[in-house]
C-alpha cells in the first residue's frame, strides 16, 4: 500500500485547474483506499497497524498536504464552496468508501463511483450555496498537522 499512496499526488501537475486535479486527486485516493477501508472494517487491526506505521503516517501527512492546497487553490479560483476543508473531504470520502452491510460487492463498487461524483458536483461553488452548519472537520481532527 505504501508504493500505490505516491500515483495519487500526481493529480496535481496533470490538471489545467486546481477543481480539475482536486477532482482527479479525490477519484484517485478514492480508487487506491477502496481495499484498504474494505480491510480495516473486516480486520480491526489492520487500521490500528497501518495508522501505527511511520511510513504509512508519513504519506498520510503528504497526501493531506496536498489535499489541503488543492482546495485552497480551487476555492481561491471560485470554484470549490468556501465554507469547507481539507478534512471535510477527506471525511467524506471515507465515508464514501464504507460498503453498506448487506449490498451485493458489485453495486457497492457502482455506488461509489456515482456518489462520490454527486458529492464532488455538491462542492463546487455557485452563488446561492446552502450554508453548511458549523462543526467542520480539520486536518488536526484527522491526526493530520495543521497546515
Amino acid at each position: 500500500m505504501a508504493g500505490q499512496g505516491l500515483a495519487v499526488p500526481h493529480a496535481e501537475d496533470e490538471e489545467p485547474d486546481a477543481w480539475r486535479a482536486l477532482s482527479r486527486f479525490i477519484h484517485r485516493a478514492a480508487a487506491e483506499l477502496r481495499l484498504a477501508t474494505w480491510l480495516s472494517i473486516w480486520f480491526a487491526s489492520t487500521w490500528e497497524q497501518v495508522h501505527a506505521d511511520p511510513e504509512q503516517r508519513r504519506l498520510r501527512q503528504i497526501l493531506l498536504k496536498i489535499l489541503d492546497r488543492l482546495v485552497q487553490r480551487a476555492q481561491a479560483d471560485g470554484d470549490l464552496r468556501r465554507d469547507v476543508d481539507a478534512g471535510d473531504l477527506a471525511m467524506m470520502t471515507a465515508l464514501l468508501l464504507r460498503p453498506m452491510p448487506g449490498l451485493r460487492t458489485e453495486l457497492t463498487q457502482r455506488g461509489v463511483d456515482r456518489y462520490l461524483a454527486l458529492m464532488l458536483d455538491g462542492l463546487r461553488a455557485h452563488p446561492d450555496v446552502q450554508r453548511l452548519p458549523d462543526g467542520e472537520v480539520g486536518l488536526a481532527d484527522l491526526g493530520g498537522d495543521s497546515v
